[in-house]
């Protein structure tokens, strides 16, 4: 082999090297994002198989980085596995343009470290296929081989990725909180608590209006009843539901609250997330010109990023830190955070994640109720 094609075979391995393993370690920051994409392709439930899944295949893509750094059986089953493994991404990319669109969101290639749609990716996979026919046109297999150094390679990926980034099994739904306790009071904070109409009388045509009420031959004293009876009627509340958010209750404020009942705004944001930032400060906005029901916020993060949160917000409403593993399945079909969520008596009024999400469409939605 001529020293062309060995600086070139050298260069190619290098770089499939370089980005199987990148790819592979950028699912991990945070793995969570790359497991609710493997929920919502529907691979795996939460929460145990898409942990032990989540986590095989980012060691199968480090794996098959590092194997391109030596040189045994590279041309018998490296490079046919890891061209075996794109073309399913291919397939996979091809299906989400056909049904989703070509710029349909974040392929999850890279994570979170780099946002690629799945036209990006797909080119970038055929343009890698390339570079793996091309190498095994080239590369001439040793004579002797020892297999159980890819063995002894494939399970060190594995151990290290378990062992790093442990995984606590779950249930489908989080825990209720200790001051779910039905001796507990429920209590609503003053800051976020609805406004009190005053009392509106509806006429039908069944009852006298009020303007009737003054020229008819009744009895003054029978009209004030009759009016008093049509005020306390009121449009009849929905039925009561157990939300998916039932089980949280108490709150950064000290509150105790059910969610379920009255009207609520909860909302899920990352205190990472600039979009979840900007869609809770359009809340506050809002809030100014307008009395909302009591606002609620799920978080994820850490305690230590909430003040900065809500300084971009610049509003605050109380929270709940939530872990990981109970916050990515609560986002339902948004593909991230944020998800605002306004419910009546624990039924789902209207749902939206950034993509949907409007001030005006809240505003809407608020004034139908």
């Amino acid at each position: 082999m001529s020293k062309n094609k060995l600086l070139i075979l050298l260069i190619l391995r290098i770089l499939l090297c370089a980005l199987f393993v990148f790819s592979g370690i950028s699912k991990l920051y945070p793995v969570w994002g790359f497991e609710k994409q493997l929920v919502d392709l529907g691979f795996a439930s939460w929460c145990d198989q898409v942990s032990y899944l989540s986590r095989a295949i980012i060691a199968l893509e480090i794996f098959l980085g590092l194997a391109f750094l030596q040189s045994h059986y590279l041309k018998r089953f490296v490079i046919p596995a890891t061209f075996i493994v794109l073309v399913i991404f291919c397939i996979h990319l091809t299906v989400e343009i056909f049904t989703k669109g070509a710029n349909s969101g974040n392929c999850g290639c890279f994570g979170q470290w780099i946002s690629m749609t799945p036209l990006e990716a797909l080119i970038k996979n055929l343009l890698t296929l390339g570079m793996l026919a091309y190498m095994y046109s080239i590369y001439k297999e040793k004579e002797k081989n020892q297999y159980l150094v890819l063995v002894v390679l494939y399970l060190v990926s594995n151990l290290a990725i378990f062992l790093a980034y442990p995984f606590c099994p779950c249930s489908e739904k989080p825990a209720a909180d200790e001051s779910a306790l039905p001796s507990m009071p429920i209590v609503v904070p003053d800051s976020s608590a609805a406004a009190i109409d005053s009392p509106k009388v509806h006429t039908s045509p069944l009852l006298p209006s009020p303007a009737a009420n003054q020229t008819n031959s009744f009895p003054t004293k029978k009209a004030n009843a009759d009016t008093v009876k049509v005020q306390e009627s009121a449009p009849p509340l929905p039925p009561k539901k157990t939300s998916e958010f039932t089980a949280f209750r108490k709150f950064s404020d000290g509150s105790v609250v059910d969610l379920d009942d009255g009207k609520k705004i909860v909302t899920l944001f990352s205190l990472e997330c600039e979009h979840c930032m900007e869609t809770a400060k359009k809340i506050g906005e809002l809030a100014k010109r307008k009395k909302l029901p009591p606002v609620y916020i799920l978080f994820w993060g850490e305690e230590s990023q909430v003040e900065n949160f809500f300084t971009v917000a610049q509003c605050r409403y109380p929270y709940k830190i939530v872990e990981p593993q109970v916050f990515f399945p609560l986002l339902g079909k948004a593909p991230a955070p944020p998800r605002v969520v306004f419910m009546h008596q624990g039924n789902v009024m209207a749902d939206w994640d950034f993509n949907t999400f409007s001030i005006e469409k809240l505003e809407q939605q608020l004034n139908a109720q």
